[in-house]
């Protein structure tokens, strides 16, 4: 469990722009490196609750018991309207890159279901 706990949040905080410094900043932790050591350990609840709500989602997402980010109504608004304060070409991008995501969720998912 550790590792992917480490995994989700570092992807997490790459999509959000920000540095694993930041994000102990939002959560009260001294160092970005703080979340590393969970490769190696397990974090109290306290610290991985802070950390689901810092990224805005829930702890078992974070966990990887749930595979579902299950966004909001207002977060699904937000990211579907940033691609309208692109340029033509980078709209086009932002389309063909979320085509490219369902379609490796899609295979994962078919993967899982042959395991």
């Amino acid at each position: 469990m550790p590792k992917i706990l480490v995994s989700n949040i570092t992807r997490l905080v790459s999509l959000k722009g920000w540095t694993m410094d930041q994000l102990a900043e939002k959560t009260g932790m001294k160092s970005g490196k703080q979340f590393y050591a969970w490769k190696d350990h397990e974090p109290g609840i306290d610290k991985v609750t802070a950390t689901a709500d810092a990224l805005n989602v829930s702890t078992d997402y974070l966990l990887g018991r749930n595979k579902s980010n299950n966004l909001t109504d207002e977060q699904l608004t937000v990211a579907m309207d940033a691609p309208a304060h692109l340029s033509k070409e980078n709209q086009q991008k932002a389309i063909d890159f979320m085509n490219y995501l369902v379609a490796q969720e899609e295979k994962k998912d078919e993967s899982d279901r042959k395991d």
